[in-house]
């Protein structure tokens, strides 16, 4: 029994040191103060927590910082009509009252926290989960709010509503 559990000790071990290259490691610096007070935390990963304190030692603020790193790509406003040139607005209600009879409006793969009110008297195209740079769309649109038609003539592709 005994060198039952050696060898399974033993195995478990060496998949441990197998694996261990894979494992996550991180530092965490620690930084303290004269009263031996916590004032600073550092992480591998870019963020850091600052403490401030009182004369009493008690703690009044707390402080999180993180460094994010931002694709370099540029990207296009989120909603464009294609013409030729493209004219591009920050919402879908901006672009559709701009969009004249047979215009094509597309949406990048966001989510636009916006009521639609499709109302006026055209016929237009609002397709949405494009990426980036217009290239594709193989994602979805999403509004967070409501959307109202009144009449016909709108065709809606790759667009989700969701309150």
């Amino acid at each position: 029994m005994v060198k039952q559990t050696k060898i399974v000790l033993y195995a478990v071990v060496i998949l441990l040191y197998a694996f261990s290259e894979y494992a996550y490691t991180e530092t965490v610096r620690y930084g303290y103060d004269s009263a031996r007070q916590l004032v600073k935390v550092t992480y591998d990963d870019r963020a850091e927590i600052d403490y401030k304190y009182d004369t009493s030692g008690n703690r009044f603020s707390k402080t999180i910082a993180l460094e994010i790193s931002v694709p370099e790509k540029d990207c296009l406003q989120p909603v464009r009509i294609l013409r030729t040139p493209p004219s591009y607005y920050t919402g879908i209600q901006d672009a559709y009252d701009a969009a004249q009879n047979g215009d094509n409006i597309q949406g990048r793969d966001i989510e636009f926290y916006e009521d639609l009110l499709i109302e006026q008297d055209k016929s237009v195209h609002i397709e949405g989960g494009f990426n980036c740079d217009y290239s594709s769309n193989t994602g979805f649109s999403i509004i967070r709010g409501s959307m109202r038609i009144i009449g016909e003539g709108i065709i809606i592709d790759r667009v989700k509503i969701r309150e």
